[in-house]
């Protein structure tokens, strides 16, 4: 199972990925921009706007392919839009997300992201 971890820094905003057996790699905006180019700049989250849109596209496309372009806008909207400035992401909770996405999914990250967001202020 891959887990998706981000973090905001004075270098940008980064998202990592760690899957079992493998060696943890930084998530490449590139595939994302072929595909559509809100954010040439890279990625973001914690509001609706183009650079959460790339980042939303990247980890869309990193986990379930191609079929990413059809969801990734809800999933920023969802998901993206509520994260805090580090967050962890499960493969599963994307599946999860993937099969309601739809506001009864937003409870679940409401629970997890809104404790750290009010910390972090």
């Amino acid at each position: 199972m891959k887990i998706y971890t981000g973090c905001r820094d004075a270098d940008g905003c980064r998202i990592w990925v760690e899957e079992p057996g493998k060696r943890k790699r930084q998530l490449n905006p590139e595939r994302s921009l072929k595909v559509r180019n809100h954010s040439p700049t890279g990625f973001e989250w914690g509001y609706c706007g183009s650079g959460p849109a790339q980042a939303a596209l990247a980890i869309l496309l990193d986990c379930i392919g191609d079929v990413a372009a059809d969801t990734y806008q809800s999933f920023k909207n969802h998901v993206v839009a509520r994260m805090p400035s580090t967050w962890e992401l499960t493969e599963q909770e994307i599946m999860i997300w993937l099969a309601k996405p739809t506001d009864q999914t937003d409870d679940h990250y409401k629970q997890k992201w809104d404790g750290a967001r009010t910390e972090a202020l």
